[in-house]
């Protein structure tokens, strides 16, 4: 069940009793509004009403008279600011692995119907067989001749898994560190990306398996250290959203 809706509501309610707050209070407050005017976005609503009035949150922040509260809320914003860049990002990697894996099932499509059609004009010639000779004779590069190389595809689909993994691995990590389970609406769709993977090793392995690599997804892994240092990051009261250097995100999204 979702109750994403009723946590927010919960939060807004405790927050508007008070008359003094926290630089993490008032952080999480511009969070969750982020996260309840995406949410509505997804809903359809083309104007959706903020959750705390503009002009009262103005004058909430207003009341943050200490630096160091000060700083941790301008991290919060920070957070926002990464998550405009870093969406958008891995959002175009999404795109491109799909325009990818599009292509390779398109190629194992014609190369099925290619050995099936010799396949019925030569009796029992096996079609892998025929489709390791047709490589030889003429290569499948001619498939593609207007495109990128076929290794320079399959490099590119490793680049966009490892990229959309590390990505939702932050998301996961700053919902974690600023105990928000509801930041995790801004996933790039995972079950979308196995959906595509998982269709398209499928016809790999029916096909020719011998001439098309199989994705591997769960073996695409960021390393733990890597982890281990941008959950450290995040700990330093989200040091990591202080000057938006990069170093947050490339830990988790840049490929070794």
């Amino acid at each position: 069940m979702d109750n994403t809706n009723d946590n927010i509501n919960i939060f807004v309610s405790r927050l508007l009793r008070k008359r003094k707050w926290t630089g993490s209070e008032l952080g999480k407050a511009y969070i969750y509004s982020l996260i309840d005017d995406y949410r509505k976005t997804l809903s359809g609503e083309l104007s959706p009403e903020p959750i705390i009035n503009p002009a009262r949150f103005q004058k909430m922040l207003d009341t943050l008279d200490n630096i160091d509260e000060i700083c941790i809320k301008n991290r919060y914003i920070g957070i926002n600011n990464w998550l405009m860049q870093y969406s958008g990002l891995a959002n175009a990697h999404l795109y491109r692995l799909k325009g990818n894996i599009d292509f390779f099932t398109s190629l194992l499509d014609a190369s099925y119907e290619i050995g099936k059609q010799i396949k019925e004009n030569q009796g029992d010639i096996k079609v892998l067989e025929i489709l390791n000779n047709l490589n030889t004779s003429i290569g499948l590069e001619k498939f593609s001749k207007n495109y990128e190389s076929l290794s320079e595809r399959f490099e590119a689909i490793q680049e966009d898994i490892y990229f959309i993994k590390g990505y939702n691995t932050a998301i996961s990590l700053i919902a974690e560190k600023i105990d928000c389970k509801e930041f995790e609406i801004f996933f790039v769709e995972p079950e979308y990306v196995t959906e595509l993977i998982d269709e398209y090793n499928d016809r790999s392995y029916k096909i020719a398996s011998d001439l098309f690599n199989a994705i591997e997804f769960e073996k695409i892994e960021i390393p733990p250290e890597n982890i281990k240092e941008a959950k450290t990051l995040l700990d330093n009261n989200l040091q990591a959203f202080e000057q938006q250097d990069g170093v947050f995100a490339d830990l988790l999204t840049i490929r070794p």
